[in-house]
């Protein structure tokens, strides 16, 4: 089946962005965070909030811009409608502060001259990790090697950018400035050309500048998933 159609369920979509700006929060804490400053236990909060049966809560943890985009009553109808995910990723939650602990127990710091240092704490007071400190001071690869590690292990997205060249790093900020842009003006101009393919795959195609952009969605349970992104770039006049 296909043609034009509305968003597939405009309400779970709210409530799905909802949830995931409070999960991404949780994972969030992970890199660079300091001991003591509460984000261990926001997490356990979280993940306890999330194996109960209590919207409520959660939907105040939301912040004020989230609240003003879903109403209370949505946001509990996608809360009664994702538990089965809601468990799972409680439990993943769990499993991450049960598993690294000494998330809480670490900082980064990053220096003016772009090199970063690694703290852990030892009791009361912090303390430089001598591992890395000491490769970094002598200038070798290995150090930014490490630093990927980290930052791969944690889930810290903003410090494996931090490792790309600035080449690197342009190319990824201009990516994600043209498909920010591309998809809000596509959002606003074109709310209903998605096109279902099936009853649990649907997709958007739009074009934006030189390039063509397919977003492929699929259904899981109750709940719409970005499965993929491609992007292509649009035949020229002169193109067969």
């Amino acid at each position: 089946m296909s043609g034009s159609v509305r968003w597939p369920g405009s309400r779970v979509l709210c409530g799905v962005l909802a949830l995931a700006a409070v999960w991404a929060l949780a994972a969030g804490c992970g890199g660079g965070a300091a001991a003591g400053d509460g984000s261990s236990a926001r997490v356990a909060e979280l993940a306890e909030a999330l194996r109960g049966d209590d919207p409520a809560r959660v939907y105040a943890m939301l912040s004020s811009e989230l609240r003003a985009e879903i109403s209370f009553d949505d946001f509990a109808a996608q809360w009664r409608a994702s538990e089965s995910e809601r468990r799972a990723r409680a439990a993943r939650l769990q499993q991450g502060l049960e598993a690294d602990a000494e998330v809480a127990a670490r900082a980064r710091v990053t220096l003016s001259g772009g090199g970063v240092v690694f703290l852990v704490r030892e009791g009361e007071g912090w303390r430089v990790d001598s591992a890395l400190s000491t490769v970094a001071a002598a200038g070798d690869p290995w150090y930014t090697v490490a630093r990927l590690s980290r930052a791969l292990t944690t889930r810290d997205l903003e410090a494996v950018l931090q490792v790309l060249s600035e080449r690197r790093r342009e190319e990824v900020d201009d990516a994600l400035g043209d498909l920010a842009a591309s998809l809000a003006i596509h959002l606003d101009d074109g709310r209903d050309t998605l096109e279902m393919l099936e009853d649990d795959r649907a997709v958007l195609r739009w074009d934006h500048g030189l390039l063509r952009y397919e977003l492929l969605l699929v259904k899981e349970g109750e709940l719409w998933r970005v499965d993929d992104l491609r992007m292509r770039v649009l035949p020229g006049d002169g193109d067969d």
